[in-house]
């Protein structure tokens, strides 16, 4: 979490915030793309020389993965692909049908490379798919998502996401009204087991969703929105009974006793990643998932990866959970995801589809993957 505060931008002597420093490195670049001001340490392949320092456990130091002219190129198509005339719709969102999640996800995707809502080449894409968010929660009294869908939390969990990493950098006054009211729609669904699941009024939970709305409000509380640490702390609970005690991962529900055999690794890479951005990352369960993702990750094939339609969700959420498990553990992983999401990408930069969501979906979420080097989304930091 400290990357930004150890980065000086440009001469600057003062101290500030991980979020103050972003955008201040936005207003230096002025005309929209960030990599133009002050490089971070894992971002430019200019860089020949890891940074300085020892962070996380074991001593590890940190370490530079370099993004290759090729793997640059194949963000820059993806992104054109994006931003290509008429995929976002005449009311400026993307998708088909979950326009809302899918929105924020390409809005996410084109802000990773350092690219700022409002300025630059992609800078009015970026602006006015926010403001389709707004507008959404605009209409349905606070909850980004279509209500008509049963998993509209997942949606509606990526849309504060979103809305949290544009905080600070997009020009729309009603940015941070919309974020207020995105999470307290959060607070007001969390029920009795302590977690959350497809619905505002579902009365039980399960890991992914659980896991996905905990990022969301961390992101949400870096952003300077108040989070309860109550609902914090009770949704931990949830996730940490959820562990299955035979090998360290997580089953999909909280039953009792865990089945044995009930780990499943994407929602493990989930639920340890919402963990470590709680601030548990030195908690027993914290430390267990993380070898159940280590020794799955030694033996895991492409196929598995694949299998049931979540091979971006299981991307996105290893890719988060290796980093912030340690240095070590992302140089391990991140080529290996690489190589395995490159075989996915078209001849026209988009990521091909797949569990009938459609390319905005995989698109983006490959961008996120195999851009997290660039690591200019806060929620990207340590």
């Amino acid at each position: 979490m400290n990357d930004l505060k150890r980065f000086i931008p440009c001469g600057s002597q003062h101290q500030c915030s991980r979020r103050d420093a972003l955008v201040c490195l936005a207003k230096i670049a002025g005309v929209g793309a960030l990599a133009g001001a002050c490089p971070l340490p894992l971002s430019a392949a200019e860089n020949e020389s890891p940074p300085q320092g020892t962070e996380h456990d074991e001593g590890q130091v940190v370490g530079t993965v370099r993004l290759t002219p090729e793997v640059r190129a194949r963000i820059q198509r993806g992104l054109e692909y994006l931003t290509k005339p008429g995929l976002q719709k005449e009311d400026v969102g993307w998708g088909s049908k979950y326009r809302v999640g899918e929105t924020a996800l390409a809005v996410m995707a084109l802000m990773l490379p350092g690219n700022v809502p409002g300025r630059g080449r992609y800078g009015p894409q970026m602006e006015a798919g926010i403001a389709y968010l707004i507008a959404n929660a605009r209409s349905q009294r606070g909850i980004l998502g279509i209500p008509k869908f049963d998993r509209v939390m997942y949606e509606h969990a990526l849309a504060v996401l979103a809305l949290s990493e544009a905080w600070g950098q997009s020009k729309n006054r009603h940015v941070r009204n919309t974020l207020r009211r995105g999470v307290d729609v959060i607070l007001r669904a969390q029920n009795e087991e302590g977690g959350w699941r497809y619905t505002p009024e579902s009365k039980d939970a399960d890991v992914s969703v659980t896991s996905m709305q905990l990022v969301a409000l961390m992101a949400a509380k870096e952003a300077g929105i108040m989070v309860p640490q109550k609902t914090v702390d009770r949704a931990t609970r949830y996730l940490i009974h959820c562990q299955v005690p035979d090998d360290g991962g997580f089953e999909y529900t909280w039953v009792k006793p865990p089945v044995k055999g009930a780990s499943g690794v994407a929602r493990s890479a989930a639920a340890v990643t919402a963990l470590m951005l709680c601030g548990l990352r030195d908690h027993a369960a914290t430390k267990r998932g993380v070898q159940y993702l280590r020794k799955r990750l030694r033996e895991i094939t492409s196929s598995e990866i694949s299998s049931g339609g979540q091979r971006s969700y299981w991307h996105y959420y290893m890719m988060q959970a290796m980093y912030h498990a340690g240095e070590a553990d992302f140089q391990f992983w991140y080529p290996k995801a690489l190589s395995h999401l490159s075989t996915f990408q078209q001849k026209n930069g988009s990521w091909a589809g797949e569990s009938g969501i459609g390319t905005v979906y995989s698109t983006s979420m490959a961008i996120l993957v195999v851009g997290f080097p660039y690591r200019y989304l806060p929620i990207y930091q340590r």
